[in-house]
């Protein structure tokens, strides 16, 4: 569902978990990042390795947030991403 709302719409962001039910986190990633205008990707997640998370950053994740995470600072990257407007991927 959430990628047929991303080829419909275009987003500026999507926050994405790597653990969703009914659906694969680092699937729905990989195919929200091949969209022609695809929105910038932030990842929330308490599962990551490592290694895992260096493949996403190589794939084109802004940002990956290990849970429990500060809010505060995370929204901080948002408003500091977009305080001059849209920012293009």
């Amino acid at each position: 569902m959430a990628i047929k709302m991303a080829e419909k719409t275009n987003y500026d962001f999507v926050v994405a978990d790597l653990s969703m039910p009914n659906t694969d986190g680092k699937q729905l990633i990989v195919k929200l990042l091949t969209l022609p205008t695809h929105p910038l990707v932030y990842v929330v997640t308490g599962v990551a390795t490592a290694e895992a998370e260096k493949e996403l950053l190589e794939l084109g994740v802004e940002s990956i947030e290990r849970k429990p995470f500060n809010l505060s600072k995370f929204v901080a990257k948002f408003q500091a991403k977009f305080a001059n407007g849209h920012v293009e991927p």
